[in-house]
C-alpha cells in the first residue's frame, strides 16, 4: 500500500490535487515509496554488517587467544632464519586454514533468514514506538494534523510487520512538522535529491557488506563454524599445524647452526 492510498493523505491532499498536476503528485508518491524502501534495506543491511562485525570481533579474541602467539613465534623463527642466510620456511596452506567442503545443506541461508528477520523485527518496533509518541492521540503535538488517522494506520502496519509502510508514515510526519511551508515543486526537488544521496548510500552499504563477507576473517570464521557444527574442533587442528611447523623450523634451525660450527 502507497502513502498515496492512505486515509490521511487522500484527506490532507484532496486539495492541493486541484491545484498541481497530477504527475507531480504521482511522482512524488512514487519518490516516497523508493526512498522508503531503499531506507528499509538500508537499515537491514547495516544491522547485517554490524551483527558480523560483532561476531568476528568475538571470533578474533578468541581465535588470536588460542593461536595467536604461535603465529608470533613462527614470524621469529623467520627473522632468526633471515639472520642466518636461510630463506624462510612458507607457512603451509594447512596451517591457517583447511580445505574442507563448504556444507550446502542450507544451515548458512537459514541462519541469515532468522538475521534478517531479528534487525527487521526490530526497525519495525523502534518505527512503531516513535510514531507512537509522535501521533497517539492522547500525546500528539497540535501541528501534527491527522495524527488520530496516522496512528492509526501505523498500528495497521505494525501488526502486519509493514517495515516500509511505517517508515513513509515516519517520513510524512517528520516532513509535516519540517517542511510545512513547502510547496509541491520544493517538495519533488528534495526528494529527487534524498532519492539520489540514498541511491549511494545504498551502492556503498552494499559495497561494504560484500567486502565483509568475501574477506579472508570471515571465510576462516565460516570454516570454524561450519566444523564446530559437525563436531570437528578447526582452532585445535590448525594450533597442531601450527606447533608441527615451529617443530620443524626449529629442526631445520638447529641443523643450520651446528653446519656453521
Amino acid at each position: 500500500m502507497g502513502i498515496a492510498d492512505s486515509k490521511f493523505y487522500k484527506k490532507y491532499f484532496n486539495q492541493a490535487r486541484e491545484r498541481v498536476p497530477v504527475e507531480i503528485i504521482e511522482h512524488i508518491d512514487w519518490l516516497e515509496q523508493q526512498i522508503a524502501q531503499i531506507l528499509a534495506e538500508i537499515k537491514i543491511m547495516e544491522g547485517e554488517i554490524e551483527c558480523v562485525e560483532d561476531r568476528l570481533e568475538t571470533f578474533l579474541n578468541e581465535y588470536y587467544g588460542e593461536v595467536g602467539r604461535y603465529f608470533g613465534h613462527l614470524d621469529k623463527l623467520n627473522k632468526r632464519a633471515s639472520r642466518v642466510n636461510r630463506s624462510k620456511i612458507p607457512l603451509r596452506r594447512e596451517a591457517v586454514g583447511f580445505d574442507y567442503s563448504v556444507d550446502r545443506n542450507g544451515r548458512e541461508s537459514i541462519e541469515v533468514y532468522v538475521q534478517r528477520r531479528v534487525i527487521k523485527d526490530r526497525e519495525i518496533k523502534r518505527l512503531f514506538y516513535s510514531l507512537a509518541k509522535l501521533c497517539h492521540p492522547d500525546i500528539a503535538a497540535p501541528e501534527i494534523k491527522y495524527a488520530k488517522e496516522i496512528f492509526s494506520e501505523a498500528n495497521d502496519a505494525y501488526q502486519r510487520k509493514d517495515m516500509t509502510h511505517l517508515i513513509l508514515l515516519e517520513q510524512s510526519v517528520m516532513e509535516e512538522i519540517e517542511f510545512a511551508s513547502e510547496n509541491h515543486v520544493q517538495k519533488l526537488e528534495r526528494l529527487e535529491k534524498k532519492y539520489q544521496l540514498l541511491q549511494n548510500l545504498k551502492k556503498t552499504v552494499v559495497e561494504k557488506k560484500q567486502s565483509l563477507k568475501t574477506s579472508a576473517t570471515y571465510e576462516l570464521w565460516q570454516k570454524v563454524f561450519r566444523e564446530r557444527a559437525r563436531g570437528n574442533d578447526l582452532v585445535r587442528e590448525i594450533k597442531s599445524n601450527v606447533m608441527r611447523e615451529i617443530s620443524a623450523k626449529n629442526s631445520i634451525l638447529a641443523k643450520s647452526r651446528a653446519e656453521a660450527r
